[in-house]
């Protein structure tokens, strides 16, 4: 085992700062891990119960926790002070009741501390990914046959001749579910005003992202299609397809509504496009004339293709409305198969994965709970951060009062976010990283080199 530390893995050990670490796999991060935890320790004689190590695996933390476990038998069996020997042996004792765990165990013990703030049975257990899916069967099965049943519910019809098929509606339900911390802040900020509210919400919201996504890549298209049109009829001042894109870019800078642009663009294909969507060379940019081009081609392909699929007409009104109403009628059964998944969880005493996070956020925006947990943790660190999202971040930062309070330390590799389907969310990696850098600094935020190999 390497005992030397880099450059790099030494200002990581700074545990009077909170640090962000970007370290790829074979980078040694979980030495620098293991090294750091006990560094808070022994250098800062910190009890165990007050630091707090979270990785996203089981596997994580029992390997995190061997290595640690290892370099305390290598500090004592190396230790030639017995004060020191003694602090040593404290420090592995404690390692049996360490909090090195995952995301999922730490949250559990926080809400067995605190089972009548969270509103919860104090007994309750925790459920696997099995369970889970059996009893949302049911309360999905349950609450589509009382709605059906219901001969005068329209809105489920509704929905099943949206989706085609009920099976296809189960299974829209079933994500819903599984992902209803989200679903439920897009009820809380779009879903809870009427059909006529939301609309509107749709119309602007597509504004907004039309003006922040699109009109950098249209402006991007004039300037690339002006080269090559303006090639076309420096060749053939008579060309008419060359005539008529020359008078729809001067039509772009007139127009400034997104149905305009929509229509312009839509014409611009028309004019030049094949039907394999490449520039025509018949008739307009000859393939004679093509040479030192291949760049500005390529741009102008790779934007109208990726514009060709908008449309606004004189429908997309109604569809707007269709939408939000569909959306609305969707929310309302997935409060209800909600309501009756909950009730069967709460009867048996289970919490599923989702449940355990939800209701520790929850739990911490209790002062009394955020403030007693501020106290108990005053370090926290996290591996695998890239694989971290928005309801983890709400959890790690009330503990240490949004870094007013206690110390964070996160290990993560953009390159390496494997949990997509977790809910992983890359803008927290980088949220955090500006926390801790407007606090301690940017030069806390560190990067371990690629070519380091350790494990």
């Amino acid at each position: 085992m390497l005992t030397e530390l880099t450059p790099q893995q030494s200002k990581a050990l700074d545990f009077k700062h909170s640090i962000s670490l970007r370290a790829n796999a074979g980078s040694g991060k979980t030495f620098v891990l293991a090294k750091r935890y006990l560094q808070i320790a022994i250098e800062g004689s910190v009890p165990l119960q007050n630091i707090a190590a979270i990785t996203f695996t089981d596997k994580a933390a029992g390997e995190l926790y061997k290595r640690i476990a290892e370099e305390i038998e290598s500090q004592i069996y190396s230790s030639t002070q017995k004060s020191e020997r003694i602090k040593l042996e404290k420090i592995r004792r404690q390692l049996v009741s360490a909090n090195i765990s995952t995301i999922h165990s730490f949250c559990i013990n926080i809400l067995k501390e605190f089972p009548v703030d969270a509103e919860l049975d104090a007994n309750f257990t925790p459920i696997d990914a099995n369970k889970s899916s059996e009893l949302l069967e049911l309360s999905i099965e349950e609450t589509l046959k009382e709605k059906l049943e219901d001969t005068s519910n329209e809105e489920i019809k509704y929905l099943i001749r949206l989706f085609g098929l009920k099976v296809n509606l189960v299974r829209q339900l079933r994500t819903l579910i599984n992902n209803r911390k989200n679903v439920l802040k897009l009820k809380n900020n779009i879903y809870s005003d009427d059909v006529e509210k939301i609309t509107e919400y749709f119309r602007e919201s597509f504004k907004k992202y039309f003006q922040i996504i699109f009109v950098p890549q249209i402006k991007s298209l004039v300037k690339e299609l002006t080269t090559i049109n303006n090639k076309v009829i420096d060749e053939d001042p008579d060309n008419e397809l060359a005539n008529r894109i020359a008078y729809s870019i001067q039509k772009f800078t007139k127009s400034s509504k997104p149905q305009e642009v929509i229509k312009i663009i839509h014409q611009i294909i028309e004019y030049i496009f094949t039907t394999t969507n490449k520039i025509k060379k018949t008739n307009y940019f000859l393939g004679r004339i093509r040479d030192g081009f291949e760049e500005e081609i390529n741009n102008v392909e790779t934007i109208l293709n990726n514009l060709s699929n908008i449309e606004i007409n004189e429908s997309t009104k109604s569809i707007e409305y269709q939408l939000a109403l569909a959306g609305k009628y969707l929310i309302d059964l997935f409060d209800d198969t909600l309501f009756l998944y909950d009730q069967k969880k709460m009867e048996l005493g289970y919490l599923d994965y989702e449940d355990i996070l939800i209701k520790t956020r929850t739990l911490l925006q209790s002062e009394n709970a955020a403030k007693y947990l501020s106290d108990k943790f005053k370090y926290l660190m996290v591996d695998e951060y890239q694989d971290t999202n928005e309801i983890q971040y709400e959890i790690f930062m009330p503990i240490l009062d949004y870094l007013k309070k206690g110390n964070l330390f996160i290990v993560g590799d953009e390159k390496q976010s494997i949990y997509r389907f977790r809910e992983a969310e890359l803008e927290v990696f980088s949220k955090t990283n500006l926390d801790i850098s407007d606090k301690d600094g940017s030069e806390y935020l560190i990067t371990l080199p690629d070519s380091f190999r350790m494990e």
